[in-house]
């Protein structure tokens, strides 16, 4: 069973499907279902330090949603992740900084983010918990068309923080210093 739960995970966050991925990976799991029932629900906090590779100046958070199929022959997966809109710009790159909200949008994570990925808390979740996180996701987020992003209000961290809220987990408290890669290893940390 632990096995085939590895594989599933690994096939959730699109990067392979063995346990030798996760070598060099923190990867927590908990389980807060409340109930038992048919089908497997998990929601998985993602996230990663600075890197050059995904342009990413103080790391990056995101959330991955999964549902295993009653037949456990399918599963559904997708993963989001709060960004600036124009990420590549320099101008508002320095606005960010700077906390002046710029354009911001809900981006469906790739391949290459979910593989680059170094800490995962993995959250087992009953059917309702996953249903209530997908409903922040897309009431709160995902028409992220008139929104901005702006640092410590609108960004990744935001985003992962209010899922994990409506799951009940406890969340860190957010100083404007917590980079998202300390926001990610503080949520494992703090989770049980």
């Amino acid at each position: 069973m632990k096995e085939r739960f590895t594989l599933f995970v690994a096939s959730v966050l699109l990067v392979c499907s063995t346990l030798a991925v996760f070598a060099d990976k923190v990867v927590k799991e908990i389980d807060i279902r409340n109930a038992t029932e048919i089908g497997n629900y998990y929601v998985v906090f993602c996230g990663h330090g600075a890197s050059v590779k995904n342009a990413s100046l103080a790391g990056h958070v995101f959330v991955a949603w999964a549902e295993e199929e009653p037949d456990a022959v399918s599963c559904k997966k997708k993963a989001y992740g709060m960004y600036a809109r124009d990420k590549k710009s320099l101008k508002l790159l320095w606005d960010v900084v700077r906390g002046v909200p710029v354009p911001g949008k809900l981006v469906e994570e790739s391949f290459d983010s979910t593989s680059s990925a170094t800490h995962f808390l993995i959250v087992r979740v009953t059917k309702a918990q996953y249903k209530k996180s997908e409903d922040v996701r897309d009431k709160q987020w995902k028409d992220m068309l008139d929104r901005e992003y702006e640092l410590l209000v609108t960004d990744c961290v935001s985003f992962s923080s209010h899922i994990a809220k409506s799951l009940g987990l406890t969340v860190p408290e957010r100083d404007k210093n917590m980079k998202p890669s300390s926001f990610i290893e503080e949520l494992i940390e703090q989770n049980n």
